[in-house]
Protein backbone atom coordinates (compact mmCIF):
# COMPACT_ATOMS: atom_id res chain seq x y z
CA UNK A 1 0.00 0.00 0.00
CA UNK A 2 1.48 3.14 -0.88
CA UNK A 3 1.71 5.65 2.21
CA UNK A 4 -1.58 8.02 2.19
CA UNK A 5 0.66 10.53 4.61
CA UNK A 6 3.87 12.43 3.33
CA UNK A 7 4.42 13.66 7.13
CA UNK A 8 3.49 14.54 10.28
CA UNK A 9 0.58 12.69 12.49
CA UNK A 10 -2.61 11.71 13.40
CA UNK A 11 -3.96 12.37 16.68
CA UNK A 12 -5.97 10.00 18.16
CA UNK A 13 -7.73 10.82 21.54
CA UNK A 14 -9.15 7.92 23.52
CA UNK A 15 -6.39 5.87 21.36
CA UNK A 16 -5.54 3.64 24.37
CA UNK A 17 -8.86 1.27 23.83
CA UNK A 18 -11.69 0.16 22.11
CA UNK A 19 -12.01 1.32 18.06
CA UNK A 20 -9.16 4.45 19.39
CA UNK A 21 -6.40 2.17 19.00
CA UNK A 22 -7.93 0.06 15.99
CA UNK A 23 -7.91 3.88 14.91
CA UNK A 24 -4.68 4.16 15.82
CA UNK A 25 -3.08 1.47 14.00
CA UNK A 26 -5.16 2.09 11.40
CA UNK A 27 -3.53 4.82 10.70
CA UNK A 28 0.10 3.29 10.96
CA UNK A 29 -1.23 1.02 8.56
CA UNK A 30 -2.27 3.97 5.94
CA UNK A 31 1.96 5.58 6.61
CA UNK A 32 1.00 7.88 9.41
CA UNK A 33 3.02 8.56 12.88
CA UNK A 34 0.39 8.31 15.63
CA UNK A 35 0.03 10.93 18.82
CA UNK A 36 -2.46 8.99 20.59
CA UNK A 37 -3.93 10.21 24.13
CA UNK A 38 -5.09 8.31 27.32
CA UNK A 39 -6.61 9.14 30.56
CA UNK A 40 -6.40 6.39 33.27
CA UNK A 41 -4.80 3.44 31.13
CA UNK A 42 -1.46 4.00 30.13
CA UNK A 43 -0.11 0.78 30.15
CA UNK A 44 -3.11 0.17 27.07
CA UNK A 45 -1.70 3.35 25.63
CA UNK A 46 1.88 1.92 25.55
CA UNK A 47 0.88 -1.26 23.82
CA UNK A 48 -0.99 0.45 21.49
CA UNK A 49 2.23 3.01 20.75
CA UNK A 50 4.25 -0.51 20.58
CA UNK A 51 2.05 -1.88 18.20
CA UNK A 52 1.87 1.19 15.72
CA UNK A 53 6.14 1.26 16.10
CA UNK A 54 6.27 -2.54 15.34
CA UNK A 55 4.48 -1.14 11.87
CA UNK A 56 7.50 1.08 11.29
CA UNK A 57 5.87 4.17 12.57
CA UNK A 58 6.24 6.53 15.32
CA UNK A 59 4.33 6.86 17.95
CA UNK A 60 3.70 8.98 21.11
CA UNK A 61 1.40 8.43 24.54
CA UNK A 62 0.26 11.30 25.87
CA UNK A 63 -1.97 11.85 29.19
CA UNK A 64 -5.23 14.11 28.47
CA UNK A 65 -8.37 14.97 30.91
CA UNK A 66 -10.61 16.31 27.52
CA UNK A 67 -12.82 18.31 29.78
CA UNK A 68 -9.52 20.37 30.59
CA UNK A 69 -8.94 23.30 27.61
CA UNK A 70 -5.21 24.16 28.66
CA UNK A 71 -4.38 20.73 28.75
CA UNK A 72 -5.83 19.92 25.37
CA UNK A 73 -3.92 22.63 24.20
CA UNK A 74 -0.71 21.28 25.76
CA UNK A 75 -1.17 17.85 24.43
CA UNK A 76 -1.60 19.32 21.15
CA UNK A 77 1.49 21.32 21.28
CA UNK A 78 3.48 18.15 22.98
CA UNK A 79 2.33 15.84 19.99
CA UNK A 80 3.42 18.45 17.40
CA UNK A 81 6.90 19.16 19.27
CA UNK A 82 7.26 15.01 18.52
CA UNK A 83 5.93 14.64 15.26
CA UNK A 84 6.79 17.69 13.40
CA UNK A 85 3.09 18.51 12.82
CA UNK A 86 -0.61 17.10 13.65
CA UNK A 87 -2.26 16.51 10.36
CA UNK A 88 -5.59 14.86 11.57
CA UNK A 89 -7.54 14.80 15.00
CA UNK A 90 -9.94 11.83 16.07
CA UNK A 91 -12.07 11.49 18.77
CA UNK A 92 -12.24 8.51 19.91
CA UNK A 93 -13.08 8.81 23.56
CA UNK A 94 -16.07 6.91 25.76
CA UNK A 95 -16.50 9.88 27.44
CA UNK A 96 -19.56 11.51 25.25
CA UNK A 97 -19.46 15.36 25.32
CA UNK A 98 -21.92 18.01 24.16
CA UNK A 99 -22.03 17.37 20.24
CA UNK A 100 -22.23 20.76 17.92
CA UNK A 101 -21.31 21.02 14.04
CA UNK A 102 -17.67 20.79 12.92
CA UNK A 103 -18.66 24.06 10.78
CA UNK A 104 -20.21 25.66 14.23
CA UNK A 105 -17.32 25.47 16.04
CA UNK A 106 -14.59 28.93 15.74
CA UNK A 107 -10.88 28.42 15.77
CA UNK A 108 -10.44 31.18 18.60
CA UNK A 109 -12.23 29.92 21.17
CA UNK A 110 -14.04 26.58 20.45
CA UNK A 111 -17.46 27.51 20.97
CA UNK A 112 -20.12 27.03 18.82
CA UNK A 113 -20.79 30.27 16.18
CA UNK A 114 -24.70 28.92 16.50
CA UNK A 115 -26.90 26.71 17.94
CA UNK A 116 -28.23 24.34 15.15
CA UNK A 117 -30.13 20.92 16.18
Amino acid sequence: MEPMFESGAALVVGGSGGIGSVIAREFARAGSDVALTYRTKQAAAEQTADAIRALGRKASAHELTVGDAAGVRDTIDQAAQVHGRIHTIVYACATLTHQVWIADVTPDSGEPRSTRT
